[in-house]
């Protein structure tokens, strides 16, 4: 089953920041938060209201190890931190693994599916930006033939009523690596991907 750390649904002028998602200690400290499971192992989810902004932002997502066996290729994915599915949302100044620790997320599985740290699935009216976020020290590997893969911001369902701004983050400040079990199995780590294109503006991201 997925675990939601945190779900906003039809909610306005909301805030959530400066907090801490992972581990078994205060600020992400002690062991890794260990799962294994075969549906999207962790994810947090905002389909936000139109009728002011809400934001998410300074919070960090770190120390986890996830063992994922789902065969899905869609958002949540195998381990998704933060999900934008509608409304008016800014997503600034995230954390997603660490500056500091090459390992602090590492997820693993044995069959095709998707790493998603920050996904956006809207096709609902709204505003979103994605700015200021840092990415950095994640591990994905794949034990099976097929490719088991990162896309560390992923943009699809974007339609003419929405605005997406993607600028000023920081992907890959330590290694995100993708590493397979065989030497014939295509992996693939994209910084910024997107599968859509209305209304995108994507600038002075560092990859």
């Amino acid at each position: 089953n997925t675990n939601d750390a945190m779900a906003a649904a039809s909610l306005a002028n909301m805030v959530v920041e400066d907090n801490y998602f992972g581990g078994s200690a205060p600020l992400c400290g002690g062991t890794p938060w260990t799962e294994t499971s075969s549906a999207g192992a962790f994810c947090s989810y905002f389909n936000m209201g139109d009728s002011a902004l809400s934001f998410v932002r300074r919070n960090r997502f770190a120390n986890f190890n996830i063992t994922n066996t789902n065969t899905g290729t869609g958002v949540p994915g195998s381990w998704n931190a933060i999900q934008y599915i509608g409304g008016k949302l800014n997503i600034d100044s995230n954390t997603i693994g660490s500056e500091v620790d090459t390992n602090s997320i590492f997820i693993s599985g044995a069959n095709g599916n998707i790493v998603y740290p920050i996904a956006s699935t809207s096709g609902s009216a709204g505003s979103f930006r994605i700015r200021g976020n840092t990415i950095s020290g994640i591990r994905v590997s794949g034990s099976g033939t097929t490719a088991f893969n990162i896309y560390s911001i992923h943009i699809s369902g974007a339609s003419s009523t929405v605005t997406y701004d993607v600028e000023y983050n920081n992907i890959g400040l330590l290694p995100i690596k993708v590493l397979s079990s065989t030497s014939t199995t295509a992996q693939v780590n994209i910084g910024i991907n997107c599968a859509s294109s209305a209304n995108l503006n994507i600038k002075n991201n560092f990859i």
